[in-house]
C-alpha cells in the first residue's frame, strides 16, 4: 500500500446537528429541538456524560431505563445469556459466518440483550460481544477487537467475522476491519496513514448502527470496501441525526438512539442481511 501524509477522516464525536422534520412549528419538532440544544450546550462545556444522559431521559425515557438496567447486566464475567458468546457451537451454528457486536460510548456488550434474545429465536449468528473502553475512540479498542476475533475464530474455526457495531462501536469497526499501520487513532481523532483499497481478510461485512460513516471516511474506502457496508439509522435519532451516505443502508421511522439496540424492525432487518 503506497503511504501518504496523514488525513484526518473523523474527529472525536461532538453534536453533529438537529434533527430534521417538515412541520418545524410542531410541538414535536419543537421539543425535539429544545433538548438538541441543550445537548449542544453541555456538549460545548465539554458535560458530554450530562448531555447524552439528559437527551436519553427527555427524548427517549423508557428505553434509557431499560438501557441502563441492561448495562449493569453486561459488566463483569462471562456474557452468556440467549447463547451469546458460545464456548461450543450448536449444531445450526456451525459453518455460518460468527458476528461480533461491538458497543456504544459508556456502554457495556448488556447493551446486545434484547438482539441476542431475538437472534437466538431466529437461529442467527453465533454472536459475540466484548466491553470495549469509555471515552473517545483509541487504537487500544482495536487491540481488544483483535483479541476477541481470534478467541471466535478458534471457537468457530472460521475464516472470517462479520463487525456488527452500535454508536461507538460503529464508529471503531471500520478502523478494527482494516490492517494496521494504514491509520492511526489519537484520541477520537482517526486518520489514514496508507491508501485503504481493501479490508482484512478475516473480515465479512460491517454493519454500523446508529453512527453514519463520515463524508471524509466514505471517499477514501475503496468501492470494494462500500459494497461491505450496511448502516441502519434511526429517523428520530437525537444524538447523531446526520444521514448515511452507504450504498446499503435503512432507515428506521419512529425510532430513537437507544431504541435501535431494541427494535425489532431493525432486528428484522439484521435477520435480512445476515441471512
Amino acid at each position: 500500500m503506497e503511504e501518504i501524509s496523514d488525513v484526518c477522516v473523523r474527529e472525536p464525536t461532538a453534536f453533529s446537528g438537529y434533527p430534521e422534520c417538515e412541520d418545524r412549528f410542531s410541538p414535536y419538532y419543537l421539543y425535539k429541538f429544545v433538548i438538541a440544544s441543550g445537548m449542544q450546550f453541555l456538549r460545548q462545556a465539554e458535560w458530554f456524560w450530562a448531555a447524552n444522559v439528559m437527551g436519553a431521559l427527555l427524548w427517549e425515557p423508557r428505553n434509557a431505563i431499560k438501557a441502563g438496567q441492561d448495562l449493569q447486566v453486561g459488566k463483569g464475567g462471562p456474557f452468556q445469556f440467549f447463547g451469546m458468546n458460545p464456548t461450543e457451537l450448536l449444531p445450526w451454528q456451525v459453518g455460518r459466518i460468527p458476528i461480533l457486536a461491538l458497543h456504544g460510548k459508556n456502554g457495556t456488550q448488556g447493551m446486545f440483550l434484547q438482539m441476542g434474545k431475538y437472534f437466538q429465536e431466529h437461529q442467527i449468528g453465533p454472536l459475540f460481544t466484548v466491553n470495549l473502553a469509555e471515552g473517545e475512540l483509541t487504537e487500544a479498542d482495536c487491540d481488544t477487537i483483535d483479541q476477541k476475533i481470534e478467541e471466535i475464530k478458534r471457537i468457530c474455526r472460521c475464516e472470517k467475522v462479520h463487525l456488527l457495531g452500535y454508536s461507538r462501536g460503529a464508529e471503531i469497526a471500520p478502523y478494527a476491519a482494516l490492517e494496521r499501520g494504514t491509520y492511526h487513532i489519537n484520541n477520537g481523532f482517526c486518520y489514514q496513514s496508507k491508501h485503504w483499497t481493501n479490508w482484512r481478510e478475516d473480515i465479512g461485512l460491517i454493519i454500523r448502527i446508529g453512527s453514519m460513516t463520515t463524508q471524509e471516511e466514505w471517499k477514501h474506502f475503496s468501492r470494494e470496501m462500500q459494497e461491505t457496508i450496511w448502516e441502519i439509522r434511526g429517523l428520530d435519532d437525537i444524538h447523531m441525526p446526520e444521514p448515511s451516505l452507504a450504498i446499503h443502508h435503512i432507515e428506521v421511522s419512529e425510532t430513537g438512539h437507544l431504541g435501535l439496540v431494541s427494535s425489532k424492525v431493525v432486528f428484522d432487518h439484521l435477520h435480512s442481511i445476515l441471512g
